[in-house]
């Protein structure tokens, strides 16, 4: 039975909020360094540590650099019925981020205790992909505007 990511869950694995934006859009300058960082970015309404987490994205190594700066150009766009319910409901998110070294509590250690946690495998594979981690993500929690 899945169950939705929380807030606290995220900051118990290392996750640190990087902006707090508005209908795609930032809602203080955020510097350069933030916003273009690879891993995950995970949308959360409030800073209570009860809050689920309403949508993930993630960021490759990209030339560009562009990372968070493009999902919030994707939201902006509206080139989802995700990125037009989020450009337009005028929430405000803290955004999340969380590196994919540190996601193996909420992969394929999910669920699992200290000692299993120790010797399951991490995502060291150059074939381990973070669209693979992004599915195990989906497999293991529920997030309020995604589906899957």
């Amino acid at each position: 039975m899945s169950k939705y990511l929380t807030r606290k869950d995220l900051l118990a694995v290392g996750g640190e909020v990087v902006a707090v934006v508005r209908n795609g859009e930032y809602g203080s300058e955020v510097s350069k360094e933030f916003r273009s960082r690879e891993g995950f970015y995970f949308f959360v309404k409030g800073s209570s540590d009860w809050r689920q987490v309403a949508a993930r994205f993630f960021v490759g190594r990209q030339r560009s650099k562009q990372g968070l700066d493009a999902i919030l150009s994707h939201i902006r766009q509206g080139r989802s019925q995700l990125a037009r319910t989020m450009g337009t409901n005028n929430i405000e998110y803290d955004v999340i981020f969380v590196a994919a070294k540190n996601m193996k509590p909420l992969t394929t250690g999910y669920g699992k205790g200290q000692l299993a946690l120790a010797f399951t495998r991490n995502h060291t594979s150059e074939y381990q992909t973070l669209t693979e981690m992004n599915r195990l993500l989906a497999d293991n929690f529920k997030f309020i505007l995604q589906s899957y």
